[in-house]
């Protein structure tokens, strides 16, 4: 490109350029944000699956630090970057803006910085592809300045997206094929309404429903639901919060639930004598009564057998409950219970109750309660009334040395593990309690082997209970081999244990005392034995390196010498040359990962052996042939200066006659890394210098083509 084009380039796009500063929230500078790194290529840092999704409603604050490249190719020409200006940044989801660390939003080539995005979003959930717009200002081929303004990052590969989370918190992978949406203009949310019955009874439920759910882009309720509609059946208030436009709009009702359950209660005995009677109640707050014998009030006298039924209603709801009334003849059959028993020890005592219910009580010993308390042996009779019925029961009180029976929990025997509690029950109720481990209390926990005995004492009397506890110990198994285990691809190891057990589970699944693996990773085993869980305390790392594949480059031939490159890098090596591709070998003594080795017409095949991390491959044997390279070079007087080189390289050459030549800096992989010079040449001696300031130190090569032919040559870069 001439110096013209170039200019009319400048004054075209100088004159397009446009900082509109999209989302832009004002106030850049060195406070905004810190850059992290350091970062080796172009763009946007944490990448974009990385960047944590934005929330609907909640403040998003995030930093993204960028990297500047320190040059590009323009217009086919080298260009050095000397700064880059941020002009906007669009489509980011409404309510976020942007700002930098650099006050006027420019960063030098070959430098990072970072931006923050902050703001709250009611945006719709999904991802927003970013349309950001630089300008860009370049020295081509280190001598001609220009500026290219609003420019679109994309063009140089830059592409970076935000998400915003759904309401349920899910935030989908970026989808980079995928349009994605575009930012909404804030507006106001059309109101939220919600539709359902509000007035139900108890034991039914109904459905709330978001009446205008097409008008937005998401929504949710106050019990966390995210459809338009949910089912209720509690009392309480319900809403929902809608969101449409940048914005939200909330509706909000409250369900109200009748419960119409009536409980009959009587004011006395369902069961008496002829002549009695007994008073239902329905309770009291209902709309309507309906008995089943035909009365509309709240409570019903009866003085007949049978079931009595009631129906009741509020606010529409219906509810029912009954009672069974039973009228006997005038004879009653009371019933002696005795707590705790009939039998006493010495100095004990025990409760006579005769039952509830009854109008009167006449015991044989004058007493005219329901229970008397007694502590001598005889027989002790009562005489109860109810309205017109009477009736008799006796209860006989022995006294002497009764044994009290008592019951351990668990029922032995009991095992256990080593490292358990095991709770012993001797039940509730007596007087006193007396363990063999010394405790006096209902319940006693222990952790070693041993019998344990219970003494208890109720009422004077006696009874005791054993149980056994056994301890067993955890299983502490021993994995063989030991420690770190080192294979290559394509190996496996076989893991063992030191004795049997009842179950095993290792960490690969495998369910049997052994197993083999051929995947890196730590290997453990949980057994058990006797009921008993344990891990071994010497889990076993395998170490799986891959098997190098081994191969031979031929990076180029100059000079009567072809470079062969072995891959992969990383590694030792072993040369070896051959006269046919099968063999015999011979050392060639190199040992590096390049070998420069005398070429001549006819082929000479080389085979390389590559130990990677213990690991070991042997190339296919290459052919190695270098005819006519050297009298191209030689013919040309093609010569690098100085070669190892730190700054500056002059490439220096004689051409017999006008012709296309072509110049390349390539990597010992072939890839272009500058082209150099491309064009057509006259006859006589060239020199043609290379800047070499920004490639790092090592090996590269310079290729030369023109119509008479191609050839490499080695470079240092120091």
């Amino acid at each position: 490109m001439t110096r013209a084009i170039l200019y009319a380039c400048l004054v075209i796009f100088s004159l397009s350029a446009r900082v509109c500063w999209a989302q832009f929230c004002g106030g850049s500078g060195s406070s905004v944000c810190t850059v992290g790194g350091p970062y080796t290529q172009l763009g946007f840092y944490p990448n974009y699956d990385s960047l944590p999704c934005a929330q609907i409603g909640v403040l998003y604050d995030q930093k993204v630090d960028m990297q500047i490249p320190p040059s590009t190719v323009f217009q086919g020409n080298n260009a050095t970057i000397n700064w880059i200006r941020i002009d906007s940044i669009e489509n980011l989801p409404c309510g976020i803006c942007w700002r930098s660390n650099s006050a006027n939003n420019q960063f030098n080539g070959n430098s990072a910085g970072c931006i923050r995005l902050t703001g709250t979003t009611y945006d719709k959930p999904g991802q927003y592809k970013l349309r950001i717009r630089i300008t860009v200002n370049a020295t081509v081929s280190g001598f001609i300045p220009i500026t290219l303004s609003n420019q679109d990052a994309e063009q140089f590969g830059v592409k970076y997206w935000v998400r915003v989370r759904d309401l349920n918190n899910n935030c989908a992978p970026v989808d980079t094929l995928a349009a994605g949406n575009n930012k909404s203009n804030t507006g106001t949310a059309p109101a939220a309404q919600i539709s359902g019955n509000t007035n139900i009874c108890a034991g039914s439920s109904t459905t709330l429903t978001l009446t205008n759910a097409s008008s937005y882009y998401a929504f949710k309720w106050s019990t966390n639901a995210t459809t338009n509609s949910i089912n209720v059946s509690s009392p309480g208030a319900y809403s929902v919060t809608a969101y449409a436009n940048c914005s939200s709009a909330t509706a909000s009702v409250n369900v109200n639930v009748t419960n119409a359950q009536p409980t009959i209660t009587a004011n006395g005995p369902l069961t008496f004598c002829q002549g009695g009677s007994v008073t239902l109640d329905a309770g009291a707050g209902y709309d309507t009564y309906a008995w089943s014998s035909g009365s509309n009030s709240q409570s019903i006298t009866v003085t007949t057998s049978g079931t009595y039924t009631v129906t009741v209603s509020k606010n529409g709801c219906t509810g029912t409950d009954s009672k069974t009334v039973t009228v006997t003849a005038n004879n009653l059959n009371p019933s002696i219970t005795a707590n705790p028993s009939l039998n006493i020890c010495p100095g004990g005592s025990t409760v006579l109750n005769a039952g509830s219910g009854y109008t009167t009580y006449n015991w044989s010993d004058g007493s005219t309660t329901q229970t008397i308390t007694v502590n001598a042996a005889g027989t002790y009779t009562v005489t109860v009334t109810s309205g017109n019925c009477s009736g008799t029961a006796s209860a006989v009180v022995n006294v002497g040395n009764f044994p009290v029976s008592v019951n351990i929990t668990p029922a032995g025997p009991v095992t256990a593990c080593v490292g358990d509690i095991v709770e012993l029950d001797a039940g509730s109720g007596y007087d006193a309690y007396n363990w063999s481990n010394g405790e006096n209390s209902q319940k006693v926990e222990v952790t070693a082997t041993g019998s344990y005995i219970v003494t208890v004492m109720q009422n004077g009397c006696v009874g005791r209970d054993t149980v056994q506890v056994t301890f067993n110990p955890l299983p502490d198994p021993i994995i063989s081999p030991f420690g770190t285990q080192t294979i290559c691809s394509g190996q496996s190891v076989t893991l063992t244990l030191d004795q049997p057990y009842d179950t095993y589970s290792w960490t690969n699944g495998a369910t049997s005392p052994i197993t083999t693996v051929s995947q890196p990773g730590v290997y453990n085993v949980t057994v058990t034995k006797n009921g008993c869980v344990g891990s071994s305390g010497n889990p076993v790392t395998v170490v799986v390196n891959p098997t190098p594949n081994a191969s031979i480059v031929i990076l180029g031939t100059a000079g009567g010498y072809a470079v062969l490159q072995a891959n992969p890098a990383g590694g030792t090596y072993q040369w070896l040359s051959q006269v046919t591709p099968s063999g015999p070998h011979t050392p060639t003594g190199e040992t590096s990962q390049l070998d420069t080795v005398t070429c001549s017409p006819n082929p000479v095949y080389y085979t390389v052996i590559v130990t990677l991390n213990g690991c070991v491959d042997t190339s296919s044997a290459v052919a190695v042939s270098c005819a006519g390279s050297h009298d191209l070079s030689t013919a040309l007087q093609f010569t690098l200066l100085p070669n190892p080189a730190r700054d500056l390289l002059t490439i220096r050459y004689t051409l017999p006659e006008t012709q296309d030549v072509t110049i390349e800096l390539l990597d010992l992989n072939g890839r272009l890394l500058q082209r150099v010079f491309n064009g057509t040449q006259k006859t006589g001696a060239h020199e043609v210098p290379v800047t070499l300031r920004y490639f790092t130190p090592g090996a590269y090569l310079i290729n030369f083509r023109s119509a008479a032919g191609s050839f490499s040559k080695p470079l240092i870069k120091e």
